[in-house]
């Protein structure tokens, strides 16, 4: 029996970097900071998060930029100094 494309694309490795940077987004919500400019950078961030996707599992071409994933883009939003603008 073959995994689906889904159950490749979000393997356990996939799905801990997905969980970090939910939790990197959650501790640095606009919600508590309480200003536009965050809440627009927060829209930016959860857009990145949902465009680049794994095609195939971790250290697959990812869904948007093509480059290995997790891509540059995903790479950013790990580090914490992105969310303290």
């Amino acid at each position: 029996m073959t995994n689906s494309s889904s159950e490749r694309r979000y393997d356990s490795r996939t799905k801990a970097v997905r969980l970090q940077l939910q939790e990197l987004m959650l501790a640095y919500s606009p919600v508590s900071q309480n200003s536009s400019n965050r809440a627009a950078f927060a829209q930016d961030d959860q857009l990145v998060f949902a465009q680049h996707v794994p095609v195939g599992g971790y250290g697959s071409a990812c869904a948007c930029c093509g480059r290995r994933w997790p891509c540059p883009r995903v790479e950013s939003l790990r580090d914490a100094g992105h969310y303290i603008r």
